[in-house]
């Protein structure tokens, strides 16, 4: 079977030829041009995710960090570790170092609350700090046989009293994060949970205890820090993933739904218009969702590696990647990061439309 025809001239035969060599040149080069730049685009989008997943890591360790030893001060104000005398943690213990406690949560905006819990008869001095750095200074003490709050503001160097209220039930010894601390003797974080209303009402958040002990060894109170989970939202709407990636956080502990933290979509809202834990199922962002019961799904990962996966959520590809939040006693939380795959596959077509219109230039 003749390809060409035989009548042709010999000038005919070499431009057809040549014209097939080019065109089938066009469409190796554009497919080796297209997988080429699918790789590269690929391996690009896992070192973005890496880097954004590592950047998280380091400012949420960060906090966290910030947190428990800023609930190591606050017991080191209750029961100074180096005293020439044997100083009894009691209400008028908690009077003194008020305003040093005050100190310690103005510096750090992302604290809501710095507490001081005493173990013999539940007395505490509370401070808390709302998001526009307002400090309510809240103490209860027992006074025959009745628990008195009394709320404080600061006045220079010292406290004046602004309310008080007889018959106050709140018992911080019956909280998680006291009970945590007493049953083990060491830091410990609470799983993600709505505060007290009495400090910020229908706030969740997390609570980092650490037990005070006296000269002798004794086990006397809890000093706590809570951390509202407000800031850490706030922190995840500044990382930028692609044009349409999102960087979330999420509570994973055995035995319950998968909880969101952070998440730059979370706006779930309680009947009074207060801020309320959600479980991931809740959630109605899909890509999440999806990568979440991936992971659930997954054998343990090392807190060290990011794991990576691909997820589809609404007909399209999303790249993914998770890392455990690492350190010992710390909460189990884990960041992940998804971003839609069209994010990174434009420059593969841009690639190929450049690789095209290059042949194209030379055949002419």
């Amino acid at each position: 079977m003749r390809i060409l025809p035989s009548k042709m001239s010999l000038r005919a035969r070499l431009s057809l030829q040549t014209a097939m060599i080019i065109g089938l040149t066009m469409v190796v080069v554009a497919s080796y041009t297209y997988f080429r730049a699918a790789n590269s685009v690929e391996d690009l989008s896992n070192r973005i995710i890496d880097q954004n997943a590592s950047l998280i890591n380091q400012r949420i360790d960060s906090l966290l960090e910030r947190a428990e030893g800023s609930a190591a001060v606050a017991a080191g104000l209750a029961v100074p570790e180096i005293s020439q005398e044997n100083v009894q943690l009691d209400s008028a213990r908690l009077a003194e170092i008020a305003p040093s406690l005050i100190d310690l949560v103005e510096v750090n905006p992302e604290f809501a609350t710095a507490m001081i819990t005493i173990a013999e008869t539940g007395e505490y001095l509370q401070v808390t700090q709302s998001a526009t750095g307002t400090i309510r200074i809240e103490m209860t003490v027992v006074e025959s046989g009745q628990r008195v709050r009394r709320l404080f503001r600061r006045f220079g160097s010292q406290l004046q009293q602004t309310q008080s209220m007889i018959f106050w039930d709140r018992d911080p010894r019956s909280e998680a994060f006291f009970e945590l601390v007493e049953e083990n003797r060491e830091i410990a974080w609470t799983e993600a949970y709505v505060f007290h209303e009495s400090t910020l009402p229908k706030t969740p958040g997390v609570t980092c205890g650490r037990p005070i002990v006296d000269q002798d060894g004794n086990f006397v109170g809890v000093a706590s820090i809570d951390l509202t989970l407000e800031s850490l939202g706030r922190f995840l709407r500044t990382i930028q993933v692609g044009e349409q990636g999102l960087a979330f956080l999420v509570e994973l502990s055995p035995g319950a739904e998968p909880r969101v933290l952070a998440h730059p979509k979370a706006s779930v809202d309680s009947e009074e218009g207060q801020n309320v834990l959600i479980n991931v199922a809740d959630l109605g962002e899909p890509a999440t969702v999806a990568f979440v019961q991936q992971i659930i799904e997954t054998p343990i990962f090392s807190e060290d590696d990011i794991l990576r996966g691909r997820v589809q959520a609404d007909g399209e590809t999303h790249l993914a990647g998770a890392l455990r939040i690492s350190g010992e006693r710390r909460p189990n939380w884990m960041i992940g990061i998804t971003v839609p795959s069209r994010d990174y596959m434009a420059s593969v077509f841009d690639a190929g439309a450049v690789s095209y219109t290059h042949l194209r230039a030379h055949e002419t």
